[in-house]
């Protein structure tokens, strides 16, 4: 595998003669994470990865180094092979996966919730996310339903959503463009996206969140204004933030759980792996999400 040899050996893209072997006290590991994404998922995945540190049989370090979207080109620590032992890259973009695909970095790389055939990879099976949102629903007989989604720049998200769409459109549950709404993943836009929905006067069965934000404040502004969930209008929502977020709400919210601590911990044990020289070639971790069925839907 071409990907494989440049990435282990001496022939790195830049063609700089890369010692096999670099003296680092302890084993250092670099996370690099887009700077003000989602601080809720961020608090997950460190939870994630402290708890994996502490139960290493490897004492190793690891230092946050926050990136700007698209920039990643910019990190010149990637491409310094004396910077890290092993990186973490997460949320990135699909310009930041072109470039470091095309200019491969000198060091293991483990690449978050992003296809990569150059790289390791763990990832949440994302189709899986919306499929079991929309089997929800329709094992509770809804027959039409809302979206709130992030635009398509959440490569993540939209992967499930249009999993979601699809088995939608093949369970005959209609999708009205009036009920289909962009947020960015903030309470607040939730929220004044409620106020847009009852303005369609006729409201769907259901809404689908592809983020507990939206699903919060979308929640908080139908509850104020006299809509009853789930009576008048079912919630389910895909989860990223911390469970009793969506959990201690009035109704509680029904969410299909992203394995955040789940993509640290398996992060982590390849870069055991890696650390102790018991890994030879490229591994994919694929990791299922787990629906928690709560009071925000109920059969028809």
């Amino acid at each position: 595998d071409i990907c494989y040899f440049l990435k282990y050996s001496n022939a790195v893209p830049t063609n700089v003669a890369i010692p096999a072997k670099i003296a680092f006290s302890p084993f250092t590991v670099g996370v690099y994470w887009i700077a003000g994404f989602r601080s809720p998922f961020l608090s997950r995945f460190i939870n994630g990865l402290q708890q994996a540190k502490l139960d290493a049989d490897t004492d190793f370090n690891i230092v946050i180094c926050p990136y700007k979207t698209n920039q990643l080109y910019k990190e010149a620590a990637l491409y310094n092979a004396n910077s890290f032992n092993a990186v973490i890259i997460a949320n990135a973009s699909t310009a930041d996966l072109k470039y470091i695909h095309d200019n491969l970095l000198p060091m293991p790389t483990i690449i978050v919730n992003r296809d990569s055939n150059c790289y390791h990879t763990v990832q949440v099976d994302n189709d899986l996310l919306g499929i079991k949102a929309a089997q929800h629903l329709i094992e509770r007989g809804i027959s039409s339903v809302g979206m709130i989604t992030l635009n398509e720049s959440y490569i993540a998200m939209n992967i499930a959503t249009k999993a979601f769409i699809r088995e939608c459109k093949n369970a005959e549950i209609q999708i009205k463009d009036m009920h289909t709404f962009i947020a960015d993943g903030r309470i607040e836009t939730g929220y004044n996206l409620g106020k847009q929905l009852l303005k369609t006067k006729h409201l769907p069965q259901a809404i689908y969140c592809d983020t507990d934000s939206s699903a919060v404040g979308l929640l908080s502004y139908l509850n104020q204004h006299g809509i009853s969930v789930p009576d008048d209008i079912q919630i389910i929502s895909i989860n990223q933030g911390n469970l009793e977020y969506t959990r201690f709400t009035s109704p509680s919210i029904t969410v299909i759980d992203t394995p955040l601590e789940g993509l640290a911990v398996e992060s982590i044990k390849i870069i055991e792996a890696i650390a102790t020289h018991s890994l030879q070639e490229i591994t994919h971790q694929l990791l299922k999400p787990h629906l928690y069925q709560r009071l925000s839907t109920k059969l028809l």
